[in-house]
């Protein structure tokens, strides 16, 4: 069933340009003779063409560019361990509220009147706070300047003493119909371009795992 859908609107998409071609080609007649008829015809064609080949480019061109940059950025970094920052705060550890009895509209007021935090150049905006001391931080290029290739970053920080404890970057293509794709929504061979959205090696786990085991830990 798919295929023969597929089929029915690649033939009315051939029809379309037919047509199209057509009426250039007497628009061009027109205003040029049989030159303008010719370049008329061929025109919607050539663009077609140009168009796939510009396509096929861009796909090649993201496709190792979001591997170039997964290889040498990505990944989840811990600059302080679970049991480090227990040893630098264990007569604070009693003080420390984990929120467990706070409503969750309590929350999220509390985390709209935090405000936004620059890192290197990088705005994060707050996203879960975690307890007093500990809050997740996101940034993300969504939108800006129709960017084909999105970087996300989330961190682990420590409210009183402003350092970061855990760091994740990742990266992956606009997905054609998102919610940020704007005027990429046509680029739907992006969506099958691999990313490092949740990144994972031999040695390196993901960010939500490293930040559950972070919190475990320092409540033991």
């Amino acid at each position: 069933m798919i295929l023969i859908t597929i089929i029915f609107l690649l033939l009315g998409f051939i029809f379309c340009m037919w047509i199209v071609s057509r009426i250039l080609g007497r628009i061009g007649y027109a205003t040029h003779g049989e030159k303008g008829r010719k370049i008329g015809r061929k025109a919607p064609w050539m663009f077609l063409l140009a168009f796939a080949a510009y396509s096929v480019v861009e796909y090649v061109y993201v496709y190792y560019r979001i591997q170039y940059l997964c290889k040498r950025e990505a990944g989840v970094f811990v600059y302080v361990t679970p049991e480090h920052w227990k040893e630098e705060n264990k007569n604070e550890l009693k003080y420390i509220d984990n929120y467990e009895n706070k409503k969750q509209f309590e929350l999220i007021k509390m985390k709209n009147q935090m405000s936004l935090l620059i890192i290197d150049g990088v705005t994060y905006k707050p996203w879960e706070i975690k307890n007093s001391r500990i809050t997740h931080y996101t940034h993300s290029n969504y939108g800006r300047n129709q960017k084909l290739i999105n970087r996300n970053s989330d961190i682990l920080l420590d409210n009183k003493n402003g350092k970061v404890l855990i760091k994740s970057v990742s990266f992956h293509a606009i997905r054609a119909g998102s919610l940020h794709s704007g005027f990429n929504s046509y680029r739907i061979w992006m969506n099958n371009i691999p990313s490092c959205r949740i990144w994972k090696s031999d040695n390196i786990i993901s960010f939500s795992e490293a930040s559950n085991n972070f919190l475990s830990i320092i409540k033991e």
